[in-house]
């Protein structure tokens, strides 16, 4: 199913030479995710509508007695271990409903292409999807104040026997200054700040790069490891994924920057501006407290414990056992 977006075809046109690559499956997987099998929601899943189709605030939410969110499974924002959920956008959102006196419901999709549609249809109040805040995004709705700061890195593969590379070497065989990027091919996300930034990049060095915006199932994490399993080149990933995923691809190599920090945040509806205010104001609150310190510190400073995680059986993105007796429960339950 192609999006027809005609700003990003003009960008393509005038701008850069495009290749479009889909992926099987989108579709189905996120009507599984949201429970609803009909024809017309299957069409509209992937448009993102710019205003609200519902009237929901902070008001409606406490009476609803839950605050829902829309997340995706990954080893920061939020993922299962051992049945316990966990992540750093989860433990945050946790503790602000705690604060409010309310539940907790999170809505897990796999790909940022549904996301508006479910916030402006009234399907979740809260976007964590690990969003930088964009021209784009803002279009779709409002978001919070930023939580953290990241830049956007190049995501490369060393070369065949680094390992025995000494440090000059091992520099010469790497995209280092943007320019270099002339006449590459780099995977991102459509529709992604990280194609909006590989666009202006483009613009600025005044060469064409070879983009392919990715439609589909797949996460940044995922087209990094392509790009350690020589499935692909490059792809563009926020420093922090980046920097985690490299501990465990050794291979690879995340050190040229190619933006400015920029603030990862929240999104909420643009006639939500309760919310809003609610959520900045305990950020504001929370940011200088040590509760928060442990939770940004047990994500953002554990490297190891964020690798054991995710690489282990009990990871919900990949095993997701609870326990070592699940087999025996499933048996002779």
């Amino acid at each position: 199913m192609e999006i027809e977006d005609t700003e990003i075809k003009d960008r393509y046109n005038h701008r850069i030479a495009v290749r479009r690559f889909f992926f099987a499956g989108t579709v189905f997987l996120s009507l599984l995710l949201t429970g609803n099998c009909d024809w017309k929601t299957r069409n509209l899943i992937f448009w993102e509508s710019d205003e609200p189709s519902v009237k929901i605030d902070l008001d409606e939410i406490i009476k609803r007695g839950r605050l829902i969110v829309i997340t995706g499974f990954n080893p920061l924002g939020y993922f299962i271990y051992k049945g316990t959920p966990m992540g750093y956008d989860y433990e945050l959102l946790k503790m602000f409903t705690n604060d409010l006196g309310i539940g907790l419901e999170l809505r897990v999709v796999h790909h940022p292409d549904s996301i508006y549609y479910l916030l402006n249809s009234g399907q979740g109040d809260v976007i964590a999807f690990g969003q930088t805040v964009t021209k784009a995004g803002m279009k779709h709705a409002v978001f919070t104040d930023p939580h953290m700061e990241v830049r956007q890195v190049l995501v490369q593969r060393k070369p065949d026997g680094w390992e025995k590379m000494k440090g000059k070497e091992l520099e010469n065989h790497l995209i280092r200054e943007p320019h270099e990027l002339a006449g590459m091919q780099v995977h991102v996300i459509g529709g992604s700040s990280h194609f909006e930034r590989i666009l202006d990049l483009a613009e600025e060095i005044g060469y064409e790069i070879d983009v392919v915006p990715i439609k589909g199932e797949l996460t940044a994490d995922d087209l990094i490891r392509m790009v350690a399993e020589k499935e692909i080149s490059y792809t563009i990933a926020d420093e922090n994924v980046a920097m985690l995923n490299s501990t465990y691809y050794p291979n690879i190599d995340v050190g040229m920057s190619i933006s400015e920090p920029r603030g990862l945040a929240w999104a909420v509806r643009k006639n939500s501006p309760q919310l809003l205010e609610a959520l900045n104001d305990w950020l504001r609150k929370k940011r200088k407290s040590e509760a928060y310190n442990v939770i940004f510190r047990k994500y953002f400073k554990s490297k190891k414990n964020i690798i054991a995680w995710a690489q282990s059986d009990y990871f919900s993105g990949s095993g997701g056992m609870i326990s070592e007796y699940d087999n025996l429960i499933r048996r002779y339950a």
